[in-house]
């Protein structure tokens, strides 16, 4: 009877180790994104608007793979040409840790409007957010699942919604682990838009396509992306 209870107790102290050898952490996923830049020798990465195909937001990361700046662009309506509405520049950080750094805004003329400095910020907040003067999400937690792929990003607002209420977006793998399809949802689960991603020969992620549903696929909307390699 002891030799049981012991061995059940080893069984469960075995599953234990075994998740916890397997729980991704966040910081897991920004490290894991940092080594596959490294191996790759990413040194830019630019999306393109399906729209108009102009220049909406360009990385630029350093040898190791660490995220140095990003520009954010806007568009004319009239001619299609970009123009940067803001330069962040990323200060020394560890990849995973709290960010900080400065965003430089810029009126549609070109001309600088302020600094807009940025500290402590996390970074699932940081590559999640479209504008540093007016962050989007109060907070962003990502889901992972046993082959420490995110199943599933939620995304709160303290203005807008319930501690318990967020948006979420759900992320459907292929067999070698690449995402290939979404769905984002609103708090009431109501569903939004569809998603679809598209990879080169490299592996590396060439476009993303979305649809909402309420057009019934009548209108895809997307970015795709271009690599500059060190």
């Amino acid at each position: 009877m002891k030799f049981l209870k012991y061995l059940f107790l080893a069984l469960v102290l075995l599953s234990i180790n075994t998740k916890t050898i397997y729980a991704q952490t966040t910081s897991d996923y920004f490290e894991k994104m940092r080594l596959e830049r490294k191996e790759k020798k990413i040194k830019t990465i630019s999306a393109y608007d399906y729209f108009d195909d102009a220049l909406s937001k360009k990385d630029y990361f350093d040898e190791n793979g660490f995220l140095v700046k990003k520009e954010i662009y806007g568009s004319s309506f009239i001619t299609g040409d970009s123009y940067i509405l803001q330069d962040i520049i990323v200060d020394e950080y560890k990849e995973g840790e709290d960010m900080s750094g400065t965003a430089i805004i810029f009126e549609t003329d070109g001309s600088k409007t302020k600094d807009h400095k940025f500290s402590n910020m996390k970074p699932e907040i940081f590559f999640e957010t479209s504008s540093f003067e007016n962050v989007s999400y109060d907070k962003v937690q990502y889901l992972f699942d046993n082959k420490d792929n995110i199943t599933e990003k939620r995304f709160y607002k303290d203005k807008e919604y319930k501690p318990t209420e967020y948006e979420k977006l759900l992320i459907y793998y292929d067999s070698e682990n690449k995402p290939i399809e979404s769905k984002f949802f609103t708090p009431n689960n109501s569903t939004v838009s569809f998603g679809k991603y598209y990879y080169n020969s490299n592996g590396l992620l060439e476009k993303e396509e979305s649809s909402y549903d309420f057009q019934k696929g009548e209108r895809v909307y997307g970015v795709r992306y271009e690599y500059e390699f060190f």
